[in-house]
């Protein structure tokens, strides 16, 4: 055991334990992350429902805010669905364990289960969705190219959408369902980090000033308005007279100029300081310095010789029908079956030669089928040959028994196949080169097994049969039905 023990498995869909809503609660703590969130926060923690599946997250500053915000979430949860937290299941972190942690949770008749140490498998619930939230993080702080300081914006966001997205384990429902009974409406759901033009109020302006102002998309408020981040003032507004400009970004490089997706570039009006009103709120946050990640060297690509008269599309195009093409080498296509092959002569000879090779080496003889055997079909395939300069010096045609219908102990008992080591032909090679010999490369047109067949195998050419109308074939016929 000392030397070979190793971790016993996991459960790998554990049963449901929770029969209705916060019977079960999994939390989990995320952080600290490098850059601050507008709100000076490095962490968050996250309140999952094992019966709803519903997130609840809170952005901090310190672990130690842990226990205030449990304090919260417990009252509002519980006021909102008249019911109470039972269990609540986390890691073993000093912000979960602390004296003043126990002491509330055990007043209020809370079971803590706190997980093995080194197994966050058995908080999985939470540790799933982090990673989640933390990949659309990423994602969505990419799409518009923002600062790392909106990360905070950005996870609070996640989670909200998450609440709306359906989960394997509800069935026919999402989180936000399940919890309040109704299904929530998605309308408002716009792309995270979109230009917006919030509307101006009379009152704060002159009758030839602007009434908008160009502003950044960041949360939802839960009246149904939007939480906006003025990119020149640095302060956050909430307005619901909101225009959002999905395909627009703003272009960090030179504030206060933003960009689109269609090259164009507009000039940010120059606003003031101005105090917001009872209507419009706002809180001053301190812009930090973005984080610059140098950009990946990029190679130049260049195609083989062989594809330059290739006509080559991508997998992302469409065709005039609108249908998706795919990626196609048209130089030097292969047939896919005997049908294109026979279309071109340079194919057609191909085969013949494979068919009096065959005839030649009497690989087989003709026979009528006995009943009561077992028939394996064959196939042709087709291959080109190309040089050390990618140019077709070749077209290779070989008519080949489908193995894979065989059984083994039934067809067949022992399987053997010749092949060179590549340390005897690097042994040559280096002989070669030693004592200056010259060196061939010989190509076998037709090469078979070294050793006669124990079983009787019997191959049917279904496919020159059904158009020929004969019970056998041979190789004349076949010769005449590509001629």
């Amino acid at each position: 055991m000392k030397s070979k023990q190793s971790r016993l498995p996991f459960v790998s869909d554990a049963p449901k334990r929770a029969s209705e809503a916060l019977q079960v609660v999994h939390s989990d703590i995320c952080g600290p992350f490098e850059v601050p969130s507008l709100g000076d926060s490095k962490y968050f923690i996250t309140f999952v429902d094992e019966f709803t599946k519903m997130i609840w997250l809170y952005t901090i500053k310190l672990k130690s805010e842990a226990l205030d915000i449990f304090r919260k979430f417990k009252v509002l949860v519980e006021k909102e669905s008249e019911k109470s937290i039972k269990v609540l299941r986390t890691y073993g972190g000093g912000e979960y364990t602390s004296k003043e942690f126990e002491a509330f949770r055990t007043s209020h008749g809370v079971v803590h289960e706190v997980t093995a140490p080194y197994t966050p498998q058995h908080n999985g619930l939470a540790k799933r969705r982090n990673m989640t939230l933390i990949n659309m993080t990423r994602s969505m702080l990419k799409q518009k190219n923002l600062p790392h300081k909106f990360w905070g914006e950005t996870v609070t966001t996640s989670a909200y959408i998450l609440n709306k997205c359906p989960t394997k384990k509800l069935k026919l429902k999402v989180p936000e369902e399940a919890r309040c009974g109704r299904k929530p409406s998605v309308k408002n759901l716009k792309v995270f980090g979109s230009l917006c033009y919030k509307h101006v109020p009379d009152v704060r302006r002159s009758k030839l000033e602007d009434k908008s102002e160009i502003m950044i998309l960041t949360r939802y408020h839960p009246t149904g308005a939007y939480k906006l981040y003025n990119p020149v003032t640095q302060k956050v507004h909430i307005s619901r007279d909101v225009k959002v400009n999905e395909a627009e970004k703003w272009k960090w490089e030179s504030e206060p100029e933003y960009s689109s997706e269609t090259k164009q570039s507009y000039i940010y009006p120059d606003s003031s300081d101005e105090s917001e009103g009872e209507e419009d709120h706002e809180e001053t946050i301190d812009d930090q310095e973005e984080i610059t990640i140098p950009a990946r060297p990029q190679r130049n690509k260049q195609a083989p010789v062989r594809l330059t008269d290739c006509e080559i599309t991508y997998d992302n195009a469409v065709n005039d029908e609108g249908g998706l093409i795919h990626f196609a080498l048209l130089a030097y296509a292969e047939p896919i079956n005997y049908k294109e092959a026979l279309k071109t002569n340079v194919w057609r000879r191909a085969m013949v030669e494979e068919l009096q090779s065959i005839e030649k080496n009497q690989t087989w003889e003709l026979v009528n089928f006995p009943e009561k055997k077992k028939k394996i079909d064959v196939k042709w395939v087709f291959k080109v040959k190309l040089n050390y300069e990618g140019q077709a010096t070749k077209h290779k045609a070989r008519l080949v028994a489908k193995g894979f219908l065989q059984k083994q102990g039934i067809d067949y008992n022992e399987v053997f196949a010749l092949v060179a080591r590549i340390e005897i032909v690097r042994l040559v090679t280096a002989i070669a080169c030693r004592y200056e010999w010259s060196l061939y490369h010989l190509d076998v047109k037709s090469a078979f097994l070294n050793g006669p067949l124990e079983e009787v195998v019997f191959c049917h050419n279904h496919h020159a049969l059904k158009s020929l109308g004969k019970k056998i074939w041979c190789i004349d016929c076949i010769k005449h039905y590509m001629d």
